[in-house]
């Protein structure tokens, strides 16, 4: 037993907890070799997981602002669960204020499910839009997903379309089989109710819903499944993990529980009520805003809900899908057609503008981006810009304003 471990269990006050967090990280797991390698099953090898958290560590900024102890707890609960720290995406570490917490990646979930040994099979997949999908109900309840193939080989994703909806099925020991379908909207709808993506609009910071969409979207259908499947342990473990991960609250994992397999989930009630508050209060009108046009005639939009802008160009840009609404004509008068051509190529990628953009400090250059940006995105991600181009005209709006400004 190290000597952290030792001291905890002695005596586990805040005035030790304030110690072992002035120790920075590295030598903090070190010392810990031992309580890492007592957790991690057999088939894990401890100088590897010791190695991968190190990186995930030395690679985020943010993640080394969190208390030392946190990581090393996430560390540990992670080796209990056998999933690997973020090389295929078992599992990560999410800095939360000052809080390191571990959050399990759809990959960690289906093998988690497997370790269970309930299940002999689990899987998810995306559906496209140009894709084959078919659901029946009644006496006899089942889907057929066909995907979009050429010569009996799956097509590209840009030729199979945009995302509209996911999947995932187990096969039980038993010989049943189960399965969960989500539409594209019920999966969004989980999203915006995300602490970390409402969080991520709000302050124009990275979010997995936007960098890895069709990820996030398996493990939200996969999530659903398991919660109709036995459940082990492990699974239960990591299934709360992630839920205070999404409400936004503290995950109270200790090193102590973390070692020794006893982690006790907070209570998401209050968190739940919150959600629910938020969600069926009131909507004030928004005020329209006075300084001048947008990059567009169309109006304010948020993803998949209402008309997305669009740049002025003529004859040009993907076909909306059919849920969007169509554009009204604002009543400043849009830019001619030709103008769009004369805008120059950026040669920035589509991740470089949106980065801008969500750190831009004036109506001006985030309109400059917009524009830039249009032309590389389509679909989803034109969705995603006409969010990020909202949410940073609102950030720049809710600013306070300088009484007297120089």
């Amino acid at each position: 037993m190290s000597q952290t471990m030792q001291n905890i269990r002695n005596s586990g006050g805040d005035s030790l907890s304030a110690q072992l967090n002035a120790i920075p990280f590295p030598e903090l797991l070190e010392e810990n070799r031992g309580a890492v390698l007592k957790a991690l099953p057999k088939h894990l090898d401890v100088d590897r997981i010791m190695r991968i958290a190190l990186t995930a560590f030395r690679r985020s900024d943010s993640l080394q602002k969190c208390e030392p102890l946190s990581i090393l707890a996430a560390v540990v609960q992670a080796s209990q669960l056998g999933l690997e720290i973020g090389q295929n995406g078992e599992a990560f570490l999410v800095p939360f204020k000052k809080e390191c917490q571990l959050v399990p990646g759809y990959k960690g979930l289906m093998k988690l499910v497997l370790q269970g040994r309930h299940a002999i099979d689990i899987y998810a997949q995306e559906v496209r839009q140009n894709d084959r999908f078919i659901q029946t109900y009644g006496l006899r309840r089942e889907f057929i997903h066909e995907p979009l193939c050429h010569n009996g080989f799956l097509a590209s994703d840009e030729e199979r379309g945009l995302v509209t909806g996911f999947y995932a099925v187990a096969a039980l020991k038993s010989g049943e089989r189960t399965y969960v379908t989500m539409s594209e909207g019920q999966v969004n709808k989980i999203r915006d109710e995300s602490s970390g993506f409402k969080a991520a609009m709000q302050f124009g910071r990275s979010s997995p819903w936007i960098d890895d969409y069709v990820p996030m979207g398996l493990k939200t259908v996969l999530r659903s499944l398991c919660n109709k499947l036995p459940m082990s342990t492990d699974l239960s473990t990591a299934l709360a993990l992630d839920t205070a991960a999404n409400l936004g609250v503290s995950q109270s994992l200790t090193l102590k529980q973390a070692a020794d397999g006893t982690y006790e989930p907070p209570n998401f009630g209050d968190a739940y009520e919150q959600q629910a508050a938020a969600r069926n209060a009131p909507q004030s009108p928004e005020q329209p805003r006075q300084q001048g046009p947008r990059p567009s005639a169309a109006p304010r939009s948020t993803p998949r809900t209402t008309a997305s802008p669009q740049a002025p160009a003529a004859g040009s840009g993907t076909a909306a899908k059919a849920t969007t609404a169509p554009a009204t004509q604002a009543s400043s008068p849009a830019a001619p057609a030709k103008a769009a051509s004369k805008q120059p190529a950026s040669s920035k990628s589509l991740q470089d503008l949106l980065a801008e953009m969500r750190i831009a400090t004036t109506e001006t250059v985030i309109s400059d981006l917009y524009l830039k940006a249009k032309p590389l995105c389509s679909g989803r991600e034109e969705d995603d810009l006409n969010y990020q181009y909202d949410m940073a005209i609102k950030r720049i709006e809710e600013q306070p304003q300088e009484l007297f400004p120089s």
